[in-house]
């Protein structure tokens, strides 16, 4: 693609046209969309006429993008892949191209031996990992026999190989795979820079004075629900944000709660207000969590954006332990969990039920976000409270309730439309948590209490 940096700049080009065009569109037949840079694989519940439609609309776009695809009921190639329907379930086997030539390296290069050697090898285990059919690995790796065996290579050998790797599971072959990519995501957690470019904060990777400059008249939010028993970590809660939140600058907290009368009002600095709504409580934690999302719809609507630029919304059943400033604010932005952040990706709790509006399929998904601590510009607040709240109401309709409520629905926004910064575990801690050792700075602490008696 010309220049080292194309590759990568095509990404990013490809992945702010996908969050505007195909992710905003929202369209229920896109069962799976799945792209390698100018590569696309759909999956489309629906007819060829719907499809068809859907593409045009894809193509009517002024940035010259223009898709042609193939489409099929049975079979499709993707990248080196063929994914057919048997027996009513996918199937795969790798997909040799017409203009294919056997290209590899003669036998008699000047090549280390042990090299040459694991060429076969590497090929044989690429076709058994690719073809979910047995019948269809040794049809495949007969053909790579013959590409060899003219190129010099012992044809014992390679028999050899293929006999031994016929025998191997291909789960086993595919979880070595996946064990390799959880690696790079698990240290991924403990980076400065995620893949799509979006930075990790931690302590000492910001200049504050400069992003204290920046913001100088930035109007910030801080919205928290405290109903029914939660009403009593609002007390700390407001006084440990008047010490280490946001210091400095013009904040609004956007208190909502069923007891207005017997709120007390902490010592506020100067361009800091405390507003306070009534709100009834739900008998169930479950519907109180899932309600903030339809009032944070009405809010960031009709309200907040002629009263702040920025908005942070917290659990209120924490407290600030440390300085936690600007160096958060961006368009989005979400808290990896402290439980989660050294987890595999295969057990982070995603809903995984397709009937579900937050269902997260295995293989998609970067972090586990936590819904105890969010935000960004009002704009893109509104945009994923409506979402998570469509969702919550789609699944209402199917009489469902995605397994972590809210913040189900919320990773499976940000699945979608990645957080423009993520925020480290110094922003959400736990004390009982293992490996604090990794974490120098502990901003903001959960509260230890009895959930049950909390939440009854």
């Amino acid at each position: 693609m010309g220049a080292k940096f194309a590759p990568s700049l095509a990404n990013i080009f490809m992945a702010k046209w996908e969050e505007d065009v195909v992710y905003a569109a929202a369209r229920p037949e896109i069962v799976l969309w799945a792209r390698y840079i100018d590569d696309i694989l759909l999956l489309w519940r629906g007819d060829h006429g719907s499809l068809e439609s859907f593409m045009s609309h894809l193509n009517d776009n002024q940035v010259g993008i223009n898709l042609t695809y193939e489409a099929s009921t049975s079979n499709i190639n993707f990248l080196d892949l063929e994914i057919f329907v048997q027996n009513n379930s996918l199937q795969t086997k790798t997909h040799f191209k017409q203009t294919d030539r056997n290209g590899f390296i003669p036998v008699d290069s000047c090549h280390h031996p042990s090299w040459l050697k694991s060429v076969p090898r590497s090929q044989i285990l690429r076709i058994r990992r690719n073809c979910s059919n047995v019948g269809d690995f040794k049809e495949q790796a007969k053909i790579l026999k013959n590409r060899f065996v003219d190129k010099g290579y012992s044809e014992n050998h390679i028999q050899e190989e293929i006999e031994r790797i016929s025998t191997i599971d291909r789960a086993t072959l595919t979880r070595e795979k996946v064990k390799t990519i959880v690696s790079v995501i698990r240290k991924a957690s403990l980076n400065v820079l995620i893949s799509w470019l979006a930075p990790i904060i931690w302590d000492g990777i910001y200049n504050l004075k400069t992003l204290n400059e920046q913001h100088k008249d930035t109007r910030i939010g801080l919205f928290v629900f405290a109903v029914k028993k939660y009403v009593r970590f609002l007390g700390p809660f407001l006084e440990t944000a008047e010490r280490f939140f946001m210091v400095g600058h013009n904040v609004t907290y956007y208190v909502f709660t069923d007891n207005v009368k017997n709120v007390s009002k902490p010592k506020m600095g100067e361009g800091r207000n405390l507003q306070l709504h009534e709100v009834s409580a739900d008998k169930r934690w479950q519907d109180v969590s899932m309600r903030r999302m339809e009032i944070l719809t009405a809010m960031t609507k009709e309200r907040m954006p002629n009263e702040i630029d920025y908005l942070v919304c917290s659990d209120v059943d924490m407290v600030f332990n440390d300085h936690m400033g600007v160096e958060i604010l961006g368009d989005r932005f979400a808290t990896i969990h402290p439980g989660y952040f050294l987890a595999d990706p295969q057990g982070f709790t995603y809903e995984r039920r397709p009937i579900s509006a937050a269902y997260i399929p295995y293989g998609e998904g970067d972090f586990y976000y936590m819904a105890a601590l969010y935000g960004g510009k009002v704009e893109e607040i509104y945009k994923l409270s409506t979402a998570c709240h469509n969702g919550i109401k789609e699944d209402k309709k199917k009489n469902i309730e995605a397994v972590w409520q809210e913040e189900s629905h919320l990773n499976r926004y940000l699945v979608y439309n990645k957080p423009t910064k993520v925020l480290s575990p110094e922003y959400i801690w736990d004390t009982n948590l293992p490996n604090g050792d990794l974490i120098k700075r502990k901003r903001f602490l959960a509260v230890h209490k009895n959930h049950a008696e909390v939440r009854n």
